[in-house]
């Protein structure tokens, strides 16, 4: 008794197989073929998971990789706004210092008529003192 021909799919490798169904010495339906084909896609499923288990492990090292130069900016930004609010300040400093050398002069020459009206205030009050 003979089977008909018939065609089958293999889930793995989506090849087309012609199984011949029918007594065992036929070797149309060879089983050690059969499983070798079976290995053999499974042996290509398991390459094709790990080539693309790379570009995933890849791009997750990048994504770690980006978020630690984000830190870094972040606490670069920081530094940059301190040194800004401190440049301010020596900017600050340094306009009261030229304002100061500007009056220096002026503050000498009031320092010493201050001086001279107390030493005339102080003469005039020790001839009262003395006088009639």
């Amino acid at each position: 008794m003979s089977w008909p021909a018939r065609e089958a799919i293999v889930p793995a490798t989506f090849e087309t197989v012609t199984i011949v169904a029918g007594s065992a010495s036929q070797t149309a339906f060879d089983i050690e073929e059969q499983r070798a084909r079976i290995e053999r896609a499974h042996e290509e499923t398991r390459k094709f998971v790990a080539e693309q288990h790379k570009p995933i492990a890849e791009q997750s090292n990048l994504a770690a990789e980006q978020t630690k130069l984000a830190a870094e900016q972040f606490k670069m930004t920081a530094e940059a706004s301190k040194t800004a609010v401190e440049q301010t300040k020596l900017a600050a400093e340094a306009a009261k210092i030229g304002r100061d050398r500007g009056i220096a002069p002026w503050q000498v020459a009031l320092f010493g008529m201050t001086a001279g009206v107390a030493l005339f205030g102080a003469g005039t009050a020790f001839v009262k003192l003395l006088g009639p």
